[in-house]
Parts: C-alpha cells; structure tokens; sequence
C-alpha cells in the first residue's frame, strides 16, 4: 500500500491505530520542511539521501509523502494567487469604474436630467437652474445653455454658451464646477446690478433720490456723453408703480426685463424677462407651472404672446420665487445668499405684478429716446460688455 493510499484511509480515519500513529508522526516529521517546498521544485536532503535496504520501504512512503505536500502546497499556492489577484482586479475596476461616480454623488449634480424637450435634447440640472436665476437676478444675461464635461469625482469642466446678443457677438463663459463649488474664468457673467442702479418713486416703500449715476439731472446729463456705436445697459426707472399690464402696454416692444416691486420684504433687486430667446425648456410644470418661457411644450405663437399676458407673467415670476425657495443649493451655487421667499410670494400674491423699472440694451440713441417719455424718472447705464 502506497503512503498516499495511507494518508487517504487516515484522512476517512479507518487506519489501525498503530498506523494511524505512523501516518501521525510522518506528517510531523515532514511539517517542518513544508514551507520551503513552494519554491524549491526538489528538496536536496531528499535527492541525496541514499537509503539503505533496512528502511528503503520507508523511504518511498516518505518521497510518495513528500510529491503529494507539494503539489497541495503548490495547488494552495496558485488557488490564492488567482483569489488574490481577482481581488486586486475587482478592487481596480471599482476605483476606476464606480468609485468616481459613487463620490460624485455626494455633490450638485449638473448633468441630471430634469426634462426632455420635444425635439429629444434633455434639460440638464444646471440648464434649468441657470435659466431660472439669471432671468430672476440679472437683467439682460440670460442664459438657459451649459455644456458639461465629466472629469469624474464630482468635478466637471463647464462652457456658458451665449444664446441671445444684443449686440451681434456671441461670447462663450467657461468655467469648473469642483465638488459643488462653480469658478467662472469670467465672473462678470454672474455680477449683480448696482443696488441702486433703479430709483423707485416717489412715495413708494424704499424711496431715496440718489441713483449710481447721481441725481436725475445728472443721470440724464450723462446719456449725452455716451459713445454713439458702442452698446449699453440702460436700466429705466419709471416715476411711478405700474400694474404689469399696463407697463406692457407702454414699454413692452422696447424692454427686455423688468423689475418687480416688492414693498418692505427684500432690498434685493428682482424681475423678470419680457422677451428672451434661447434653448427650449422641460421641467416639472406642475409643480412649477410657467417656470420658463420658453416651453418645450407651446406653440411658437403661444410663447410669442405669452409676455403680453398679465396673468401669465404672474404665475411665471411666482413659480421663479417658489423654485429657488425649494432649491437653496441653486442659490449656493452660484454664490447668492437666501432670500425671504415666503414673504415675497405673499407680497405678490396680496398686490399683484407692479413694476418700477426696466432694462434695454441698445446704443446711445435709441437709450435716448426713451429716456425722452415723461414716465421716466432716471436712467442709470453701464457698457454692455
């Protein structure tokens, strides 16, 4: 009987016990000399050891005991160098396939989809919360358009495109957005209008005569040392509160934005467009019914006429103030701090749509003759670009 045959009857334990004590002591024996094996195909002390006649039977059982540690060692060996290995290769492919999307979720996603238009180009995130706060907080820089490179780990390269120019030129904004924070390489796109670049009326809640080009006569004064090719922002304050439907009717074919009065609840200066042009929109409408203007679902007739409808523009600008009181993080985005929104829907929706001011982007002679209506209180310009 071979020792392997032994070792298997030992192993099923239907050895005699005197042949279990040898099986036992030859395992002994060979242990310490088991780990050198894996790297040494054959052990010296087992080629050169010459038995003698006495103990030759004992020999070969140990040489049979010997082959068969070895290849379990080797076995063993090569059973943990694949396990090992899959490990090491499932432990990359993570790193490198779902690790950089598993820490990006942890941060403002851009990319989400939130819509898709008609024509089956998706509304991005960030395409719907840019669209939302440039028409609300910064009068004639919309923009509704972000081109979005993933760099993984919640870091994306993004491009600003200008859909609308008042001037012919059409500029692209790029910028990074790393880890929720947003850097743009040109910041003037996000810079807010001069606090005072309106002046209210007369008798209205927050009154003061001072504008940022001085007094009224020195405001106007200024308007005739303007460049006559050059483009600017005129922001047109009006000498008094007009309901909504009322001021379209007078400035409606020349403003491009229009600010909204707001009474006591915020200093911050708000509006919304009169006319914009851009990407077509798709969102949750009925949460935010006339959120965007320009909607993916309407006719193009519809969208033409939809300014001119007082109602329609109310429920717009609400549905404006209630998305940025359901997404602070928009806010925190592009670095502007919380407002009382509660306070400024209510105001709205106790007074309705008043406006005191407008914007126009234009040369200087057009921005003259409109400064010559008898609404016109001030005039405040900054150049365009």
């Amino acid at each position: 009987m071979t020792f392997r045959e032994l070792l298997s009857l030992y192993q099923k334990g239907k050895l005699p016990k005197e042949q279990q004590e040898y099986v036992e002591s030859e395992i002994e024996k060979h242990e310490a000399i088991s780990e050198y094996l894996y790297d040494d195909s054959e052990l010296p002390v087992l080629e050169n050891a010459a038995p003698s006649e006495k103990n030759e039977k004992d020999t070969k059982q140990s040489e049979d005991f010997t082959r068969l540690i070895r290849k379990m060692i080797r076995r063993a060996f090569i059973k943990m160098g694949v396990t090992v290995g899959a490990v090491v290769l499932a432990a990359v492919m993570a790193v490198t396939c779902f690790f950089p999307d598993i820490v990006a979720s942890f941060y403002y996603d851009p990319e989400k989809t939130v819509g898709y238009p008609s024509y089956a180009t998706k509304t991005t995130q960030m395409a719907l919360d840019l669209s939302v706060f440039t028409e609300l907080f910064l009068p004639s820089t919309y923009r509704n358009d972000v081109i979005i490179d993933d760099e993984g780990y919640g870091n994306y390269h993004i491009s600003i495109p200008e859909t609308l120019s008042y001037d012919g030129k059409n500029t692209t904004v790029s910028g990074k957005l790393e880890k929720g924070k947003l850097t743009l390489y040109d910041p003037n796109l996000l810079a807010y209008p001069a606090s005072n670049a309106f002046v209210l009326p007369k008798g209205a809640e927050g009154y003061y005569s001072m504008g940022a080009a001085g007094t009224a006569e020195e405001a106007f004064a200024r308007l005739q040392k303007l460049d006559e090719y050059d483009y600017y922002t005129a922001y047109f304050s009006l000498s008094e509160l007009m309901d909504y439907e009322s001021f379209y009717e007078e400035f409606g074919l020349q403003a491009q934005w229009c600010a909204v009065h707001l009474g006591k609840t915020t200093q911050a200066v708000l509006g919304m467009s009169t006319g914009i042009s851009g990407s077509l929109m798709d969102w949750d409408r009925e949460a935010y019914p006339r959120l965007c203007l320009l909607d993916s679902k309407s006719e193009l007739s519809e969208l033409i006429e939809m300014p001119k409808d007082a109602q329609i523009m109310q429920t717009h600008f609400l549905s404006m103030l209630s998305y940025m009181k359901d997404h602070p993080e928009t806010m925190a985005l592009f670095g502007a701090g919380e407002l009382p929104w509660g306070d400024i829907m209510r105001y709205v929706n106790e007074k309705g749509l008043t406006v005191y001011g407008f914007t126009v982007t234009a040369r200087r002679d057009t921005i003259l003759e409109i400064a010559q209506n008898d609404m016109i209180s001030y005039v405040y310009t900054k150049p365009f670009r």
